[in-house]
């Protein structure tokens, strides 16, 4: 299994910072690691501010999707500039995304949907 581990500050997830390790599954043995982008990326940020609230960033949501859990998180956009987003857990059907939304003005910066070996939420019967 790849288990990812994120850096955090004051309560916001730094995704830039992730570490990867890879484990056996059968006897727990660490088979590898990547902390590139973490020594290439951590420092003390300045977190900024948001510019909109955590209600007006779920409304930018698609209402069909069932949101599980939120986060405060900092990302690379598609111009590699760090961003604050709220990030958005939740189901759709039966898939998992993950959808993170600029906290200063509220567009979608970036939708994930999770793969079945990743964090998965099961639909309420």
């Amino acid at each position: 299994g790849v288990y990812s581990f994120v850096a955090s500050q004051d309560g916001v997830r730094i995704y830039p910072d992730a570490i990867q390790v890879k484990v056996a599954l059968d006897n727990g043995d660490m088979l590898g690691m990547s902390a590139k982008d973490y020594f290439m990326n951590h420092r003390q940020r300045d977190i900024p501010e948001t510019g909109i609230s955590e209600e007006e960033a779920r409304s930018s949501v698609n209402p069909d999707v069932k949101i599980q859990e939120q986060h405060m998180a900092i990302i690379e956009n598609d111009l590699a500039e760090e961003v604050l987003t709220y990030e958005f857990l939740g189901t759709l059907g039966d898939n998992t995304y993950r959808i993170f939304i600029n906290a200063e003005d509220g567009t979608e910066e970036k939708v994930e949907r999770l793969k079945a070996t990743e964090i998965k939420f099961s639909r309420a019967v």
